[in-house]
């Protein structure tokens, strides 16, 4: 895998002061041998309508094409 002939990152941080760090990095010309990579997501949202709302853990699906 690679892009340009490059190492592909999942996640680029450039300021490592605030603690994140990158997720995964994949060597140019390597192969995948994962076949699912966990990535967190923090996400807020607003209610406008209370009554259309379940109480429960909110549950996301993301498909990410590399």
């Amino acid at each position: 895998l690679e892009s340009n002939g490059s190492s592909v990152t999942l996640l680029n941080i450039t300021d490592s002061s605030k603690g994140y760090t990158n997720l995964k990095e994949i060597a140019a010309k390597s192969k995948l041998t994962d076949t699912t990579v966990s990535i967190p997501i923090t996400a807020s949202y607003y209610v406008y309508d209370t009554n259309k709302v379940k109480s429960g853990a909110l549950q996301a699906t993301a498909l990410i094409n590399v």
